[in-house]
């Protein structure tokens, strides 16, 4: 993966995707919720944020609307299981409508773009 300074970025995106992976507990032993946004300018796709943290559901509903409003990506996708099918279900209800469901087999969507060291370089959706 090429890594990008902030003045490197397009100026826009055609499009900007969020996707997370959720997790059910904010424990010391739990999972992360892992949040990713991507900027897709010429078919080239951008890193542009990354958020990780151990969450409980209302931190977790709060941390969706807060980068939703940060980034404000095209598409928030969400996995389907666990924490986040009651979270797609709230996030439509309460008006967010950009927010679509995945349901990757296999696949963990967050590590994608997990390594720390991007988090340095990256455009914070400003």
């Amino acid at each position: 993966m090429q890594e990008y300074e902030t003045q490197q970025l397009p100026a826009r995106f055609e499009l900007v995707v969020q996707s997370w992976d959720t997790a059910n507990k904010a424990s010391e032993l739990a999972d992360f919720s892992a949040c990713t946004t991507w900027g897709l300018y010429q078919q080239k796709i951008y890193p542009l944020h990354v958020l990780r943290q151990r969450l409980d559901y209302p931190n977790l509903k709060r941390a969706v609307w807060q980068q939703y409003a940060l980034c404000h990506p095209d598409s928030v996708l969400i996995e389907d299981k666990g924490s986040g099918t009651q979270l797609i279900q709230e996030l439509r209800a309460d008006g967010l409508h950009a927010v679509m469901y995945t349901n990757p087999e296999g696949q963990d969507h967050a590590l994608a773009c997990a390594n720390g060291h991007h988090r340095k370089r990256l455009c914070l959706c400003a």
